[in-house]
């Protein structure tokens, strides 16, 4: 009995984390959706632009690539990982656990690509800042960088709607039980 009234606790403890952290991830997701959603045109526009750019005014470059700043938003699935060590998913429904699993991966996903943007946020700035006039092999090197952080804010773009979908998941089966 007292083993049975443990674990209907660890579950509903469970459930309340998932509710929090889903509702705070949800929170960012409605500001992270536009912004790289934005930022990824913002990119393309500037990649489009960029040889008559870097030849007529080299320094509009640098105040574009200023307009794209990521935040850094951690999006977190704690709830999912002390799920897991405590053996709280053993005495959930299987939907439950995938729904919070499947949020969990998404989110992990999702960071691992946010993490690739910012690094080349920080490398694509750096060269251009670098680099004020840019010569025939520098033009060919900086619109592969700007192409390459173009295509990781991209990333984030296609993949942040199934993490929020993954996550609005989530947390109605925690609110559900």
């Amino acid at each position: 009995m007292r083993e049975t009234i443990h674990n209907h606790r660890l579950v509903r403890e469970t459930r309340e984390m998932v509710r929090h952290e889903m509702a705070d991830n949800l929170d960012h997701c409605a500001d992270e959706l536009p912004r790289v959603t934005q930022y990824s045109k913002v990119l393309n526009d500037l990649a489009a632009d960029l040889p008559t750019l870097a030849q007529e005014h080299p320094e509009e470059v640098a105040g574009r690539l200023g307009q794209v700043s990521n935040p850094g938003y951690f999006f977190v699935a704690n709830s999912w990982q002390a799920a897991l060590s405590t053996g709280a998913v053993e005495h959930m429904s299987p939907d439950e656990v995938i729904a919070y699993g499947g949020s969990a991966e998404a989110i992990k996903i999702y960071s691992g690509l946010q993490r690739e943007a910012e690094n080349q946020e920080a490398s694509t700035k750096a060269y251009f800042a670098v680099h004020g006039k840019l010569t025939g092999d520098q033009l060919a090197e900086g619109t592969e960088r700007l192409l390459m952080f173009s295509h990781a804010e991209s990333s984030l773009a296609n993949v942040a709607p199934q993490m929020k979908e993954g996550m609005e998941r989530a947390l109605r089966a925690a609110s559900s039980n």
